[in-house]
């Protein structure tokens, strides 16, 4: 199996855990929409959260 293969079955399996406890209509459309915008927003937080140049969070 490739490597590939494993990272698609790994977010496939987090759409399906997704799809079991919060939306259970969820397209994978709307999934991908749903996952970039918590990597978005956990990327700022992480650039915040290291900004050496701010006195206060």
């Amino acid at each position: 199996m490739s490597e590939e293969s494993d990272e698609n079955n790994s977010l496939k399996n987090e759409m399906e855990v997704f799809k079991i406890n919060l939306i259970h209509d969820i397209t994978p459309s709307s999934f991908c929409r749903i996952f970039m915008l918590k990597l978005f927003a956990y990327g700022l937080f992480t650039a915040r959260l290291h900004d050496k140049n701010s006195t206060r969070f």
